[in-house]
C-alpha cells in the first residue's frame, strides 16, 4: 500500500467518525423533538416537520457517506489482495533470480572451459597445417622421383624390347643356320672330300629329273611367314621386269631392300622384326648368307 492509499484511509476513517457522531446528534435531536414536554399539548407544527424532514435529510446524506466509505474500504482491501499476491510474486521472482544467477555462473564457468578447449584445438590445427605442408613437401619429392622412375623405367623397357628383338633375331638367324645344316638325305652313296651341294644337285638334276632351281633352305615358321608375305611384291616386281631377290626374309629391288609399310611406321613391325639398321648390326655380328 501506498502513502497516498494510507493517508486517503485514515481520512476516510475520520469522516467515519465524524459522520456517526453527527448522526447520533441527529437521533438525539430526533427523540428530543418527538419526547417534547409539551407534545401532548400540541399538534406537531409546520417548523417541527421541516426541522425532522432536515434531519432526516442530513441522516441520508451521512448514510450515503458511509456508502461511500464501505466502498472504499472494499477497494482497499482489493488492493491489499493485490499487494500481497505482489509480494508472492516478488518473492518467486528473487528465487528465480537467484537460480539465474546460478545458471548464469555456470554458463560462465562452460565458456571458460569452452575457450581453454577451443585454444587446444587451434594448437592441434596448427600442427597439422604443419603436418600438412610436410606432407605436401614430401609428396611433391615423390612425385619428382616417381616421374624420374618412370622415366627410366619407359628407357629400360624399351632397351628390354629391342634387346628382346634382337635376342629373337638372333636365335631364328641360328635356327635358320642349323636347318640349313642340318638337311639329311638317304641313299647317296658318300665319297671323301666331295663337295655336298653339287653332289645333291647333280643326284636332283640327272637322277630325279628336277630341272628348276635348286636351294638346299629351310626356315624357322616365322621366317617362313615373313617370306611368304613377301611373295606377292617378288611376283609383282618381275612381272614389272625389275631385278629381285630374296635372302631369308629380305627382299631386295633392283639392290635396294624392300621395308614392308608395317616396318616403317615403328622401331618395330608386326612382326616383331627389329629396323633396317638393327638387322645390320645383327648380321654384322653373326654373319649373313
Amino acid at each position: 500500500m501506498s502513502a497516498h492509499d494510507s493517508v486517503h484511509s485514515v481520512h476516510s476513517m475520520a469522516g467515519l467518525n465524524e459522520s456517526l457522531n453527527e448522526t447520533g446528534n441527529i437521533v438525539v435531536d430526533s427523540l428530543n423533538v418527538v419526547n417534547d414536554e409539551n407534545s401532548d399539548d400540541r399538534a406537531l407544527t409546520t417548523k417541527d416537520l421541516d426541522g425532522i424532514y432536515r434531519l432526516l435529510q442530513s441522516l441520508d446524506a451521512k448514510l450515503g457517506k458511509i456508502d461511500d466509505i464501505d466502498s472504499r474500504l472494499i477497494r482497499i482491501e482489493g488492493i491489499v489482495t493485490k499487494l500481497e499476491n505482489l509480494e508472492v510474486r516478488i518473492g518467486k521472482t528473487e528465487t528465480d533470480l537467484s537460480a539465474a544467477k546460478r545458471e548464469i555462473k555456470d554458463i560462465q564457468k562452460f565458456c571458460k572451459e569452452t575457450e581453454t578447449c577451443l585454444d587446444g584445438y587451434g594448437n592441434l590445427l596448427d600442427g597439422l597445417r604443419k603436418d600438412f605442408t610436410d606432407v605436401q613437401s614430401q609428396n611433391r619429392s615423390s612425385n619428382t622421383r616417381v616421374k624420374h622412375t618412370e622415366s627410366a623405367v619407359a628407357d629400360l623397357k624399351s632397351e628390354v624390347e629391342m634387346s628382346r628383338d634382337e635376342i629373337r633375331e638372333d636365335i631364328l638367324d641360328l635356327q635358320s643356320r642349323s636347318m640349313r645344316e642340318n638337311l639329311l638325305f638317304f641313299g647317296i652313296p658318300e665319297e671323301e672330300e666331295e663337295d655336298c651341294d653339287v653332289v645333291l644337285i647333280d643326284f636332283l638334276t640327272d637322277t630325279m629329273k628336277i630341272r628348276t632351281d635348286i636351294s638346299f633352305e629351310q626356315f624357322p615358321v616365322e621366317i617362313e611367314q615373313r617370306r611368304k608375305a613377301l611373295y606377292p611384291i617378288m611376283k609383282e616386281e618381275r612381272r614389272k621386269k625389275n631385278k629381285v631377290k630374296l635372302v631369308r626374309d629380305r627382299l631386295f629391288i633392283n639392290g635396294s631392300e624392300y621395308i614392308p609399310p608395317a616396318q616403317r611406321a615403328g622401331p618395330t613391325g608386326a612382326s616383331g622384326r627389329g629396323t633396317p639398321s638393327q638387322q645390320e648390326r645383327k648380321r654384322a655380328h653373326t654373319g649373313s648368307r
